[in-house]
């Protein structure tokens, strides 16, 4: 499950809020029926295949597991996720990625590479009004708490649970990225607070078809990616194919969910 996995970490991904708004990521209706959960996925690029396994208790993401190489486990604080951890096949700490909220929404990413790194990685989210959210990456010097700003800054831009566009700039570089939507159920929704994951791609209500990256001041051509889904009759998909458009080529990847 590549993209919850790396969303979360794969990271895989998400993505309830106490403060309910049309436009921003919200609550699950405890009123609906029991939920749909993907319990398996299969991801597939060549001749290579990767098997994972997703466990719950309710509808709260436990861990998943891939093809027995790789375990992701996930901590809750009441209804929302506050750690999510990688281990090897051999049980290795990897990678901790924690997320704090105030009044419901996403405030602190920090990302830390195995047990005892020198550094760690931070991002910082501002919400802006119904619809917008501001983002800042640092890197952290753990033994002094120094921060730096490092990486990407920008915003999102959500509506009515998606998100539709993300203007970003990196060392003096400017570049927006703009995401079109079917009406279709995205496999994790009912995943308890994965949607607050906020910038996750996997973290929309509804199901990607078309993303489109620009590098702004440049001659290069926008790059283009597509989606095409198969789905079962509660319109949730079964198949996903995912199309990266290079000058002149194609690459796909493909994924196949069960629930």
């Amino acid at each position: 499950m590549k993209r919850i996995l790396y969303v979360l970490s794969v990271g895989f991904l998400a993505l309830t809020s106490c403060s309910k708004d049309d436009n921003m990521p919200n609550k699950q209706d405890s009123s609906k029926p029991a939920p749909v959960l993907v319990q398996r996925e299969t991801y597939i690029v060549g001749d290579k295949v990767t098997n994972t396994r997703i466990s719950y208790e309710g509808n709260k993401i436990s861990n998943s597991i891939s093809s027995g190489e790789r375990v992701f486990k996930f901590t809750y604080t009441e209804d929302f996720i506050t750690k999510s951890e990688s281990f090897d096949k051999n049980g290795k700490l990897e990678s901790t990625t924690e997320y704090t909220y105030e009044k419901g929404k996403l405030v602190t990413k920090i990302r830390k590479e195995g047990a005892e790194s020198e550094f760690y990685y931070k991002t910082q989210y501002t919400h802006n009004g119904s619809t917008q959210i501001g983002f800042k990456n640092f890197i952290v010097t753990a033994a002094t708490q120094e921060e730096e700003e490092y990486g990407s800054a920008g915003k999102y831009t959500y509506i009515n649970g998606n998100l539709v566009n993300i203007e970003s700039s990196l060392d003096g570089k400017d570049s927006i990225t703009t995401f079109e939507y079917d009406t279709n159920n995205n496999p994790y929704i009912n995943i308890k607070g994965y949607n607050l994951l906020v910038g996750e791609n996997t973290s929309n209500f509804n199901n990607i078809v078309k993303r489109t990256y620009i590098l702004k001041e440049t001659i290069s051509e926008p790059r283009l990616t597509t989606y095409v889904y198969k789905y079962n009759t509660k319109n949730y998909p079964t198949e996903l194919t995912i199309s990266y458009h290079a000058e002149d080529s194609v690459s796909t990847e493909t994924t196949l969910f069960s629930y």
